[in-house]
């Protein structure tokens, strides 16, 4: 049985995936590690493939197209945020056929005039559309339903297109196909959010913690914290 993470990454500044990469090959150290990417973006090192598609600058459409390329059946694949970090082992084998995603623990109201006017989120939470993160998703030897998400995506508005429609075409497929679907431990995810003012940032890491992702503003501190998280993860 192939184990694989996948990552989409589109630019030329690679520092935050190559952090991803390292903390991958620091707990993981023969799985397969695949990268899409548009034609402008290096192969990183340390990846065993690439999958280059062509982008139409639309990037949850872009990304889904990705997705929607890499193999799934007779392997278990664990697509995931650039914007992470690998803290502890798990062992893929043990997840039962199917499809897991992890549920959000907090519900606050979307913000519906950011990035940019969301007529169909004013006074709606993201419990309503968008339950779960689309930051990390694991099939477990089953189909490829990313190609589903996709042609959902692509009837959509252009701005969803370009941010937040890959949850909302998310949660409309599992409302439909939820017998496909398991739900990850909520321990598995630790989800860290920053508004920039509180300094004394404690991430209360715990061991059941697999992966430590990053939101928002939080990105800045993707590098300081694997910093001090290397020895640990070591």
């Amino acid at each position: 049985m192939i184990n694989q993470i996948i990552f989409y990454w589109q630019g030329k500044d690679t520092s935050i995936p190559l952090i991803l990469i390292k903390s991958i090959r620091i707990i993981f150290r023969k799985i397969k590690i695949i990268q899409i990417s548009d034609p402008l973006t290096p192969q990183l090192n340390d990846v065993d493939e690439i999958i280059i598609i062509k982008t139409e600058g639309k990037l949850m459409t872009d990304r889904l197209k990705g997705y929607a390329k890499v193999k799934t059946l007779n392997r278990n694949s664990l697509f995931i945020d650039a914007d992470t970090i690998i803290l502890n082992n798990f062992d893929m084998s043990v997840f039962k056929k199917g499809i897991y995603l992890y549920q959000r623990t907090t519900n606050p109201m979307i913000n519906h005039l950011y990035p940019q006017y969301y007529p169909e989120f004013e006074g709606k939470y993201f419990n309503d559309l968008m339950p779960f993160l689309a930051g990390v998703i694991l099939i477990a030897n089953y189909r490829n339903f990313f190609e589903d998400l996709f042609n959902l995506i692509i009837k959509e508005p252009i701005r969803l297109q370009k941010w937040y429609g890959d949850q909302i075409v998310l949660f409309k497929y599992y409302k439909i196909n939820n017998k496909d679907f398991y739900i990850f431990n909520l321990d598995f995810l630790y989800v860290l959010e920053f508004d920039g003012k509180n300094t004394n940032i404690n991430l209360n890491l715990k061991k059941e913690n697999k992966l430590l992702t990053f939101k928002g503003s939080s990105k800045k501190l993707i590098k300081p914290i694997f910093d001090l998280l290397t020895k640990k993860i070591k």
